[in-house]
């Protein structure tokens, strides 16, 4: 998928800000080491929210916190 998104990252315009916060997202996973990076990217995923309108989307960055081991 990141690659897919690098590829068409020249081209795209109505979306530009979703394919460079998705590319953000798939480097800091490729570099994840503890839960503290895993909500940091959750953050991020949040930020679609912002940029897509979703209903559907249930699993948030509050969800992920609430069944994380303190």
């Amino acid at each position: 998928m990141k690659k897919i998104l690098s590829l068409l990252q020249p081209y795209v315009k109505l979306k530009k800000k979703q394919v460079e916060l998705g590319l953000e997202i798939f480097n800091k996973l490729e570099n994840k080491k503890s839960n503290k990076d895993f909500l940091d990217i959750c953050k991020l995923v949040d930020k679609f929210k912002q940029l897509n309108y979703s209903k559907k989307r249930t699993i948030t960055y509050d969800t992920v916190i609430k069944s994380l081991p303190p």
